[in-house]
């Protein structure tokens, strides 16, 4: 065992990338993927999103950088993974590639809505490409059933471009990552306004000192023998923070500390030289600070857990 710790922390030191890139192939299931995808960003490491042409079957390493897969897209197999990374290199666009390799529209949606397609158009034009009806001719060969002429890009009904909150929530449906920016980063203004400071920026506080915090709850524990304690680990953009909560503080915002996406305010206990920890006091979720962005609270944080597609109509404008 002593090797094999000694062996991780050299990679981990000299070779973060490869090991990280190794360590997400895995899968190790006691954190979700974008838990495991923050930490190869603090040590450096830069996240290249899923690309059509790009992308293969596993993770790879890409000038230094970690290259997620094809597989990353729920719902994409290995195998139809390999079929895409066997034509590309023979069809130079979406609409070839579409007639070439042999899987349902609701894959080509998936991988438009994940963002495959960003280096050629944006996720709504993909969309609505992905969306053209292909039949199979006489010989069994699929093709296009509309004139090519339709397919002129210029020809496109104009899609209102997607913001960044639904970018990351499309992201999350699609991926259970959010390599661009992590989703609590898009409320950080308004934590800012509500007085709530960066985990990272906790980790430097004395014990005793009252602060507020946000993040997603990535770790919930509820042990029968803790006496009603709860324990989570809430994580930011910037870190992550260990949480208790006693039984009475619980039984007065059951609800509101159910949330997935938390601001806790609380006193912070100290460990040793780096640990910290927070005893709450009080809690309130991201929807009854921002209000008007219920729908964002719902997109991104009620799917990361157990994301799934949704069949809704992916042109509709929010």
């Amino acid at each position: 065992f002593a090797r094999t710790v000694y062996q991780t922390a050299y990679l981990k030191r000299h070779h973060p990338a490869a090991y990280m890139a190794a360590f997400m192939q895995h899968k190790p299931g006691f954190y979700p993927m974008n838990t495991v995808l923050e930490e190869a960003k603090h040590m450096g490491v830069r996240i290249l999103p899923v690309d059509i042409w790009l992308s293969g079957v596993r993770y790879q390493l890409e000038q230094g950088a970690i290259r997620l897969p094809l597989t990353q897209v729920l719902g994409l197999s290995e195998a139809v993974a390999a079929d895409i990374v066997l034509h590309r290199p023979f069809c130079p666009t979406l609409l070839s590639l579409r007639q070439h390799v042999h899987v349902p529209v609701d894959v080509w949606e998936a991988l438009a809505r994940a963002g495959a397609f960003d280096s050629e158009m944006p996720r709504r034009d993909a969309l609505w490409q992905v969306g053209m009806p292909v039949t199979p001719d006489a010989l069994g060969r699929r093709q296009l059933t509309l004139f090519p002429e339709a397919l002129n890009p210029s020809l496109l009904p104009w899609l209102e471009r997607l913001t960044e909150e639904f970018i990351i929530a499309w992201d999350m449906e699609t991926t259970s990552m959010a390599p661009r920016q992590h989703p609590i980063g898009l409320h950080r203004p308004l934590l800012q306004n509500f007085g709530v400071v960066p985990i990272e920026q906790v980790k430097r506080m004395a014990s005793d000192t009252r602060a507020r915090v946000a993040g997603l709850v990535i770790v919930s524990q509820r042990p029968p023998t803790a006496k009603g304690m709860r324990f989570l680990v809430l994580e930011d953009e910037t870190g992550r923070l260990s949480i208790a909560i006693t039984p009475p503080v619980f039984e007065r915002q059951p609800q509101t500390l159910r949330s997935d996406l938390l601001v806790l305010e609380g006193v912070i206990q100290e460990a040793g030289a780096t640990y910290r920890s927070m005893l709450v006091e009080r809690g309130w979720s991201v929807r009854e600070l921002a209000g008007s962005r219920e729908d964002l609270e719902a997109a991104v944080v009620a799917r990361h857990r157990a994301p799934r597609l949704s069949r809704s109509n992916p042109l509709k404008t929010s």
